[in-house]
């Protein structure tokens, strides 16, 4: 093994060490859950072979890298209002440089055509996994939506195209109970669409002893 393939197996190790620590990120007095594979996942464009499959791998040595001009968008339609508290998101500037947002809106509202920016957050030089707050405007720390929307407005070193590595969606226990229950119980969704817009195949969620953490095991599209 030479030194280039010796690099990407330790970053690849790394990647995928780091890709489990989002749990960490939560406050840790409140009940949480994982509602990432619960919405319909739209991109606003993407590279061949880094879309959303890419971008929702349990693991982050995979990324979405958009192909359009800005702002890039990312899309999430649930089946139901949704109670949502955060968005977590892992950038590595070491890695990706001009490709790492430095700016992002958060919009939420009743469908794509209808939302209201409710978060921004800025990052200088991010590694790792970023928690961002998802606020009504009345300025209560959870909103209730069929649709989040995600804008990525600039990136460092004015770059055009981004990448992410990850996104989690985040919500309260109480207010997501009937969620839970067709996560445990129900069977899991298969609706296969595009490159950049599809549903997924979720696997049930676990509690764990502090909040529910969800099991993935990959997406199927057909």
């Amino acid at each position: 093994m030479d030194r280039l393939q010796l690099e990407a197996k330790h970053r690849k190790e790394r990647l995928n060490i780091h890709s489990k620590t989002w749990g960490s990120k939560l406050p840790e007095d409140e009940d949480l859950i994982d509602l990432t594979y619960r919405g319909a996942w739209t991109l606003s464009s993407c590279k061949i072979g880094n879309g959303i499959q890419q971008l929702l791998d349990p693991n982050i040595e995979p990324y979405w890298q958009s192909d359009g001009p800005q702002p890039h968008v990312i899309t999430i339609e649930f089946p139901e209002k949704t109670a949502i508290s955060y968005v977590l998101m892992y950038l590595d500037y070491k890695i990706d440089e001009s490709y790492t947002p430095s700016k992002i809106h958060i919009y939420t509202g009743s469908s794509a055509q209808d939302v209201e920016r409710t978060s921004t957050a800025t990052f200088a030089e991010p590694k790792g996994w970023e928690l961002i707050e998802v606020k009504q405007r009345s300025g209560t720390s959870t909103t209730r939506c069929f649709v989040l929307q995600i804008h990525i407005i600039a990136n460092h070193q004015n770059g055009r195209d981004t990448h992410i590595r990850g996104v989690k969606i985040i919500g309260p226990r109480d207010g997501n109970e009937g969620m839970i229950g067709e996560l445990i119980e129900g069977p899991s969704k298969k609706v296969g669409k595009s490159t950049n817009n599809y549903e997924i195949e979720y696997t049930p969620i676990r509690a764990s002893k502090r909040r529910f953490v969800s099991d993935f095991e990959g997406l199927t599209i057909r």
